[in-house]
């Protein structure tokens, strides 16, 4: 969500910049950007995050049996059977 957020914040910063500032003026923009290169820089840096990959996605319940091996298993139904008889 955070993700959603920033990149709405990037969308409204930089059009209020092209439309508040700049006018849609292509030469004041051109200019701006020889004038600020840091405003490339900044630009790249948003370009470059928002294509950044994100991560695969939770595995639902009803697949991470599956993924189990039969070693932990066993190892689990071993702790869970102790913890039920109350050993320690």
């Amino acid at each position: 969500m955070i993700g959603l957020f920033a990149f709405t914040y990037l969308c409204v910063h930089f059009l209020t910049w092209l439309v508040l500032d700049q006018w849609f003026d292509l030469a004041a923009i051109g200019a701006d950007l020889v004038k600020r290169p840091y405003i490339m820089v900044g630009f790249t840096a948003s370009h470059c995050s928002c294509r950044w990959p994100s991560p695969p996605p939770p595995v639902d319940a009803s697949a991470r049996p599956a993924l189990a091996s039969a070693a932990s298993t066993r190892l689990s139904a071993a702790i869970l059977g102790s913890r039920i008889s109350g050993g320690r």
